[in-house]
């Protein structure tokens, strides 16, 4: 809400179109609801997706400007609350999850990038600009040709935080007795 304030508004960072937006969004719902189609975009988009915001982060000013701590704190609460959600409330992955996360993260992107082209603006880095900046983004080719790069990644980071589930899964049925 802060960044929509008339003297902090910009139209290329205010608008709350940015995935970590949306999951900011998601973390009180998908707790507060149980529902798994919402504990299935917490668990994917924070630990996924969200958590890369800490090795790349897009932030201006350092310790003394509001912006740092609402961009860490921020992401924070989603990762935290994706990782309250497996500790404390045992949400566990299913593959149909990833689809659904997969079919949901599609139907954010596709509008997202229809706005960044007509809007000259980067929201979910699949416009035509880059953030200021050094980041992971600079990495994923040129443009157009980075949304493909950015879903593709999206998938292998998605295989990343479900994979260890199958193998946790097959170890206790390994390992139950009979």
């Amino acid at each position: 809400m802060w960044y929509l304030l008339p003297r902090n508004f910009d139209w290329y960072e205010s608008l709350p179109l940015h995935l970590c937006d949306l999951a900011a969004w998601v973390a009180p719902l998908a707790l507060l609801t149980q529902l798994r189609w919402l504990r299935s975009l917490l668990y994917f988009w924070g630990i996924g997706l969200s958590t890369q915001a800490f090795f790349t982060p897009v932030v201006e000013g350092g310790y003394g400007h509001f912006s740092y701590w609402l961009f860490f704190v921020g992401h924070l609460h989603i990762v935290g609350s994706a990782v309250y959600d497996v500790v404390v409330l045992g949400y566990r992955p299913r593959l149909r999850d990833w689809g659904v996360v997969t079919l949901l993260s599609l139907a954010w992107i596709v509008p997202v990038t229809v706005f960044n082209v007509l809007m000259d603006v980067n929201y979910g880095y699949t416009g035509n600009t880059a953030p200021g900046g050094t980041t992971l983004i600079d990495y994923l080719g040129p443009w157009p040709w980075r949304i493909g790069t950015i879903v593709l990644g999206s998938q292998v980071l998605f295989a990343a935080v479900f994979v260890p589930w199958v193998v946790v899964g097959r170890r206790r049925r390994r390992y139950t007795p009979s």
